[in-house]
């Protein structure tokens, strides 16, 4: 029976009933038009599913209304908890195929559900409930913060809760907050006009360091894009959280601070500008699915002027421009920041400060793409590793600074040798030289000279250790090495002197609240050794 007139038909009678249900519908007598008795409703109920699984084409009339289900069906998109792989999944599944004769949906998004940091489901009683308004009044939370933090999980695995995972995404928007900050407050202070001074203006005026960061965005673009058209959220979230932390906080804002801090109107500071600025513009719209609050006040507050649309909800998607792909710059850029992450660990260990200028960074390489990166980007391996030279050798000469020492492990070579096993100590003693060792990683073994008697000695006999000439600390790099100079001469040390009372004055401005353009007075008073390195020559 399909509608009210149709059952008033079968009846024979015009119906008054309240309500089609029961028990008003047990009322209703049909005939039957075989043997003439009476029929009456079914008092059994089919399996509730039924309903959730005709949704897809009841919800739009169907079949009173074709129009709206040929326009619609089958659908794109539906979304569910994984427990309904057996429930509304296969129930829209099993009907789409019995009426249409094939699945109703083009896709299915599977998502977990919230748990508590243990693992366990959140209950009142076990007192792990946690309101939304407490995460809303929580010193680190916030709707952008505990959306950035749901969506970061992979979509279809259960999420665990935890505040401590709140703060934590809380210092990466932190983190975000304080890139765009940077680049607006020096952009003011400068009078940056990104009308006057666009990216395709300043083009041959970008540093390997602009072009970088133009061709990564261009690669993040693609990838987070794809993230979305995959339902891949949580990849699209932590592509995100890398672009902005990593590439633009950690490592691209560190390059260009002492080219905005120029005072003129310098082209290298224009072209960092109007980089910033694409990246930073263009870098809304795709932060809006996950953190519409703030890419709304950022772009209300930082871009938008009086002819641009009213939200940042209306500007368009960003495409990926082939033009400022540049992959083998990204490649050379990660040789190079590896270099400046063994360079920053070996001054940590050597208990040397990052002010402090050092004379040289030595890089020993037969690969001829990290001596080819090394030399084209050495400007930015000196300003972050503070060195006044970076130079490109072949690894055969690490030998002028580097010492290999074996130390044998007596409880392998005793039993192996016996009364021979002094002199085999002996001469891996004297074998000094960095071939040794590579030989030994190589091969697993190493060939030792006992008079006229060559002996094998295996890995697990011997323990290997580099030693470094006496003002120098270096470490591996995959199959190359790097090694600091720590011969600090008086002009080294009296700059790294002069970055301290700099980096003081900047601190005690801090604490002034004084703004970045606000002029000062400086008086310093200094011991008498110290004041020779402070004058001028």
């Amino acid at each position: 029976v399909g509608s009210l007139k149709e059952l008033e038909e079968l009846a024979g009678a015009q119906l008054e009933l309240p309500d089609l249900h029961r028990p008003w519908v047990d009322k209703v007598v049909i005939r039957c038009p075989s043997c003439g008795g009476e029929m009456r409703r079914v008092p059994d109920v089919l399996d509730v599913w039924l309903d959730s699984g005709i949704a897809f084409f009841a919800s739009l009339g169907y079949p009173k209304d074709r129009r709206k289900f040929e326009e619609l069906y089958p659908v794109d998109f539906i979304t569910e908890g994984h427990d309904q792989i057996a429930g509304w999944f296969y129930s829209l599944l099993r009907s789409g195929v019995i009426a249409f004769g094939h699945t109703p949906y083009r896709a299915v998004l599977m998502h977990g559900f919230a748990l508590d940091e243990q693992g366990r489901e959140m209950h009142k009683s076990l007192g792990n409930y946690v309101e939304p308004d407490q995460i809303l009044r929580y010193e680190h939370g916030s709707r952008d913060v505990f959306r950035w933090f749901v969506l970061r999980n992979t979509m279809w695995e259960d999420l665990r809760f935890s505040w401590r995972g709140l703060s934590e995404v809380y210092s990466d928007l932190h983190v975000l907050w304080n890139v765009y900050y940077f680049a607006t407050l020096y952009m003011s202070i400068d009078r940056f006009d990104p009308g006057a001074w666009p990216l395709h203006k300043l083009m041959d005026k970008l540093r390997p360091e602009d072009r970088w960061l133009l061709s990564r965005f261009t690669r993040f673009v693609r990838e987070y894009t794809e993230s979305f058209e995959k339902y891949h959220i949580h990849r699209a979230a932590r592509l995100l959280r890398d672009f902005v932390v990593e590439d633009l906080s950690h490592w691209y804002i560190r390059l260009v601070r002492p080219r905005v801090w120029v005072e003129e109107e310098e082209e290298s500071k224009l072209a960092a500008y109007a980089t910033l600025h694409y990246v930073l513009f263009n870098l809304l719209p795709l932060m809006t699915p996950l953190l519409p609050f703030t890419a709304e006040k950022l772009y209300l507050g930082a871009f938008k002027d009086e002819d641009m649309p009213l939200s940042v909800n209306e500007l368009a998607w960003p495409e990926p421009d082939p033009a400022l792909e540049n992959p083998q710059l990204e490649k050379e850029m990660e040789v190079v920041k590896g270099v400046v992450e063994r360079a920053l660990a070996l001054r940590m260990k050597r208990g040397v400060k990052i002010r402090q200028p050092l004379p040289r960074l030595l890089v020993y390489t037969d690969d001829p793409a990290v001596a080819s990166a090394v030399r084209k980007l050495a400007h930015v391996i000196r300003g972050q590793v503070n060195v006044k030279s970076v130079e490109v050798e072949p690894v055969s000469r690490v030998r002028e600074v580097l010492k290999v020492r074996f130390k044998p492990v007596y409880q392998k070579l005793g039993p192996v040798f016996r009364e021979k096993t002094g002199e085999v100590v002996r001469a891996l003693e004297s074998m000094q030289d960095l071939v040794y060792a590579e030989a030994l990683e190589r091969k697993g073994e190493v060939a030792v000279r006992i008079g006229e008697e060559a002996i094998t000695v295996k890995r697990e006999m011997v323990e290997v250790y580099l030693e470094w000439a006496e003002d120098f600390l270096g470490d591996r790099l995959d199959s190359s090495f790097i090694a600091l100079d720590f011969r600090i001469s008086e002009r080294e040390m009296a700059e790294g002197l002069a970055r301290d009372v700099l980096r003081r004055i900047q601190f005690m401005r801090k604490e002034l609240n004084l703004p970045v353009d606000a002029y000062i007075a400086v008086k310093l008073y200094v011991p008498p050794e110290a004041r020779v390195l402070l004058t001028p020559d």
